[in-house]
């Protein structure tokens, strides 16, 4: 059981995922709706591409998120 625990640190929920963010979190730093969301996803060539593609949508990294809305004027 020890080497499994070493493999697979425990970690709090909040910081394993509080770096990926969904449309719906994505349109809500933005000020779009999902439905915006997925037309910038669509349009703009510069858009981050999702890291994952899940049976719930599209997973972005925070991070890319963020840089780019500040690149193009977008962070709230």
């Amino acid at each position: 059981m020890g080497k499994l625990l070493a493999r697979f640190p425990i970690v709090k929920y909040d910081d394993a995922v509080n770096h990926l963010m969904g449309a719906q979190e994505v349109a809500d730093l933005i000020g779009v709706t999902r439905q915006g969301v997925s037309h910038i996803a669509k349009t703009d060539p510069n858009f981050p591409e999702p890291v994952a593609v899940l049976a719930g949508g599209r997973v972005w990294e925070r991070a890319d998120i963020e840089k780019w809305a500040r690149a193009t004027g977008r962070l709230k």
